[in-house]
């Protein structure tokens, strides 16, 4: 299917997926409701649904989960990353011009003294651009086998009181990257130029520091703008495991990997349990863990 007709926080994650942390989120979330260990599934529209939080043992034994059978330990939190822009494979900066002035559209768009400007474009497909203010947090959970045994362990209890999960998988979250401010925009014409100005001088733009501020071309739609409220930030890349379910002839061998592809995409998962539902006698239901890949968002192969 081509990016025209996807949805747009597919194209978006399916463009980012060049950077090493994980799926990017075209709607980020409050870190809130979206942190390591939370568990809950993304639904055909997109939209995160949470069930349960595994690092909370209350709230786990409150809805009838067990909880989880070791520590969970944190890693220590890094709260001073920088990003400069991000953005999707192959799309290139040029046409720098700081000496000569700055576009009146972007100069207008943000009072500050803007004194660099960078053009964005993929001469051979659409792509992606994500700018977010410093600092970037990294929150993530040491290991991952304590929540697979977690989800063997608690999965006819998960299809008994979610069974959309049999529809849209699972998700258990380990990793998320967050900003306070961020900006995103997807395109997908060839040779499409974004223009974005900055208060710093060139060098400088590859870590926005404190203080840098950028203002986006108003001529340039579809730029997506998002702000955290207060003693928030907002998750604008995750990693973890994901569960998908099939079902299957009660007979038939289930224990075997199977080899998912999607366009460009090849995903290997393993079989690790299965749930029966009650009033279906000829078949069973087998839990599959595989890599979180970006174009799964609630999406069907």
């Amino acid at each position: 299917m081509s990016p025209r007709h996807r949805p747009l926080n597919i194209v978006y994650a399916s463009y980012m997926r060049n950077h090493p942390f994980g799926t990017a989120l075209y709607v980020p979330l409050s870190i809130k409701e979206f942190h390591p260990g939370i568990c809950g599934y993304f639904d055909s529209n997109g939209s995160w649904n949470p069930i349960t939080d595994l690092s909370d043992s209350t709230k786990l034994e409150k809805q009838g989960y067990s909880t989880v059978n070791e520590e969970i330990e944190r890693a220590p939190t890094d709260t001073n990353i920088q990003w400069g822009p991000l953005t999707s494979e192959n799309v290139v900066a040029h046409n720098i011009d700081f000496s000569g002035g700055i576009s009146s559209e972007l100069a207008a768009a943000l009072p500050v003294n803007l004194s660099a400007e960078l053009s964005f474009s993929n001469s051979t497909s659409g792509g992606a651009l994500l700018l977010t203010a410093p600092p970037v947090i990294h929150e993530r959970f040491y290991h991952e086998s304590m929540f697979k045994n977690w989800v063997i362990e608690n999965a006819a209890q998960l299809v008994k009181h979610r069974s959309e999960i049999l529809e849209h998988g699972l998700c258990v979250v380990t990793n998320i990257w967050a900003t306070e401010d961020c900006a995103i925009h997807v395109w997908d014409q060839a040779g499409k130029e974004i223009k974005i100005g900055f208060d710093v001088g060139v060098d400088a733009i590859g870590e926005l520091g404190p203080g840098v501020g950028w203002s986006v071309n108003r001529k340039d739609g579809g730029w997506m703008r998002y702000k955290a409220s207060k003693d928030d930030r907002l998750v604008v890349f995750f990693a973890g495991l994901r569960f998908k379910s099939r079902k299957i002839p009660i007979h038939r061998e289930i224990l075997k990997p199977i080899t998912r592809t999607f366009e460009d995409f090849i995903t290997v998962s393993k079989t690790i349990t299965s749930v029966s539902i009650p009033g279906d006698d000829e078949n069973i239901w087998a839990i599959d863990c595989e890599d979180m890949d970006p174009v799964m968002l609630g999406q069907e192969e």
